[in-house]
């Protein structure tokens, strides 16, 4: 996987809340994909079938709904507010939130799948035939810095990582209605 190492690679467990502190208005990124709560919104049944996506199996919606409660409810109101009643480290930034069973960590992999067939989607390609540039438009996407220069940084990372993994074949996907392996 490519994108994960850049996400979360330096962390013993990657299981985490984001430890950056500082983006503007917080952050609720969970995992080894940090994925945030904002996210989670764009995982509805309507939004996905509107996008040649599967609907979202029962495991599925039980995970996005923990998710995003925890991100909403928890990471959102706790981050960098220790003297807040009801504060729990576990929230703060760098915590480790409510634990996931290994079940649950699965999905959360598929999800993150899922969300790579999206963002692809979002950008007007199929994510089963994407070429380097396209490829690159949508790992610049995932990691959605404003700043072009920080984006072309992480997309050359993932990519060289990902390279690694795949034995240097990046350019299309030899397993078509299976997302990319990042």
């Amino acid at each position: 996987r490519g994108i994960a190492p850049q996400e979360s690679g330096g962390e013993e467990d990657p299981w985490i809340r984001t430890r950056v502190r500082d983006t503007p208005g917080g952050s609720t990124a969970f995992g080894p994909l940090q994925i945030t709560g904002s996210t989670l919104d764009e995982f509805t049944d309507k939004h996905l079938t509107a996008r040649g996506q599967e609907r979202l199996s029962d495991k599925e919606k039980s995970l996005v709904n923990k998710l995003k409660k925890q991100a909403k409810e928890k990471f959102a109101k706790y981050g960098n507010e220790p003297d807040k009643e009801g504060y729990d480290p576990k929230y703060d930034y760098g915590g480790a939130g409510d634990p996931l069973t290994s079940e649950e960590k699965d999905t959360y992999w598929d999800l993150g799948d899922r969300l790579f067939r999206l963002k692809s989607f979002y950008k007007g390609h199929d994510p089963d035939r994407l070429d380097d540039i396209q490829l690159a438009e949508v790992i610049a996407d995932w990691y959605g810095s404003k700043d072009k220069k920080k984006n072309d940084e992480y997309t050359a990372n993932v990519l060289k990582h990902l390279k690694k993994y795949t034995g240097g074949m990046v350019q299309r996907n030899p397993y078509p209605y299976s997302a990319r392996p990042i």
